[in-house]
C-alpha cells in the first residue's frame, strides 16, 4: 500500500522539526534564566563593594574628626604653668574661690573661710595630657586624703579667664562639670561698672551682707569678713602668708567698725580703729558696697568701691 507508506513519511516529516524547535526553545529558556542569575548577582557583588568602600571613607572620617577635636591619643599637651595659675579664682555663676600658691599648694571654699577654714586643701598638678589634678591632703574638711578632682582640657582663653570643659571629682568639695573661672585682681567679678551714688541708691550695709571675700575692681585688694566678727586683708591677691591687716568687725548704723590686731600699714598699729559708712549696691550677678572713709589710721585708705565674691 503505497499511499500509507507515503502518509507515514509524510508525517515524520512533519513531526521531527517541532521535536527540534522545541528543544531549541528550552535551550533559549535555560539561557536566559542563567543570564538573569548571572545579572542578580554581579548586581550583588557591586553593592557589597560599594558598602564595602563606604563603610571605611566612613570609619576614616570619624578617626580624622575625632583627631580634630582631640581624642585621648591626639589631644596637644597642655601649656599651663604653675605661674599662670597662681593666685585666687572665683567661680563664675558659682560660689567657689580656689587659692592656688607658688608651692603647688591650693585651698578650696564656698563660704567665705577660704583663708581659715577651707572645704578643701592639697597639691595640684598639670598632667601631659592637658588636664590639672587637684589630690586632697591632710587637714581637708570635706575630702579624704588622696581623694582627686581634675579638671579636662583647661586652657586659659584670655589674661585672667579660665574656661573649664568638663572636671569629675572623687571628692564631695570638688566642682563637677563644665565651669568658667576668673583671677581675682586681673578680671572683675561682675559684668559691669558699679554705679555710682547718683545713678542707683543703695542701703545701709549690715553684718549679713558682709560675710564673705570682698575684691576692689578697680586695684588690687582681698577683703574677709568673717561670721565670727574677723577680718583681713590681703594685697595683692594671694592667700599665702600673713595677712597685711588684720581685726575684728563689727556694723553700726551703717558703719563699719574695724579695730585693728596686726598691720603692716604705714602710720597704724594694733589697736587702732578705722570707720567707714557703706551701703549696698544690688547687682544682678552680686552685690557691691560703696564706702566713704570716716576715720582711719595711715596713709592707705580703704578702695570706694568692692565687690563681693564669695560667697555669692
Amino acid at each position: 500500500m503505497p499511499e500509507l507508506k507515503e502518509v507515514f513519511e509524510l508525517f515524520t516529516r512533519q513531526v521531527e522539526p517541532d521535536v527540534d524547535a522545541w528543544k531549541e526553545q528550552r535551550r533559549r529558556q535555560r539561557r536566559a534564566s542563567r543570564n538573569r542569575r548571572l545579572a542578580v548577582y554581579m548586581v550583588a557583588a557591586s553593592l557589597a563593594v560599594v558598602a564595602a568602600v563606604f563603610v571605611f571613607q566612613l570609619g576614616a572620617l570619624q578617626r580624622e574628626d575625632q583627631g580634630r577635636v582631640g581624642g585621648t591619643t591626639d589631644r596637644p599637651k597642655s601649656t599651663l604653668s604653675l605661674t599662670q595659675l597662681r593666685g585666687v579664682w572665683f567661680e563664675e555663676d558659682g560660689s567657689h574661690l580656689l587659692s592656688i600658691g607658688p608651692d603647688g599648694s591650693y585651698a578650696l571654699d564656698d563660704s567665705g573661710l577660704l583663708d581659715t577654714d577651707p572645704d578643701d586643701v592639697g597639691t595640684v598638678e598639670i598632667d601631659e595630657d592637658g588636664s590639672i589634678r587637684f589630690v586632697s591632703g591632710e587637714g581637708s574638711r570635706e575630702c579624704s586624703p588622696g581623694d582627686a578632682w581634675v579638671w579636662g582640657s583647661a586652657e586659659l582663653a584670655q589674661a585672667g579667664l579660665l574656661p573649664v570643659a568638663e572636671a569629675n571629682a572623687s571628692c564631695p568639695a570638688g566642682v563637677q562639670g563644665p565651669s568658667r573661672w576668673g583671677l581675682v585682681g586681673t578680671r572683675s567679678p561682675v559684668r559691669d561698672p558699679v554705679p555710682g551714688p547718683s545713678e542707683v541708691a543703695g542701703r545701709p550695709v549690715t553684718e549679713a551682707d558682709l560675710i564673705g571675700f570682698w575684691d576692689n575692681p578697680l586695684g588690687p585688694g582681698l577683703f574677709r569678713f568673717s561670721a565670727d566678727g574677723t577680718f583681713a586683708g590681703y594685697l595683692p591677691e594671694r592667700l599665702e602668708g600673713e595677712p597685711l591687716l588684720a581685726g575684728t568687725w563689727e556694723v553700726r548704723g551703717g558703719r563699719i567698725r574695724q579695730v585693728y590686731q596686726s598691720t603692716s600699714i604705714p602710720g597704724c598699729a594694733p589697736g587702732d580703729v578705722a570707720v567707714v559708712e557703706a551701703e549696698v549696691v544690688e547687682l544682678d550677678d552680686g552685690i557691691a558696697l560703696r564706702t566713704t572713709v570716716r576715720r582711719i589710721c595711715g596713709e592707705m585708705l580703704p578702695p570706694p568701691v568692692q565687690v563681693r565674691i564669695s560667697p555669692r
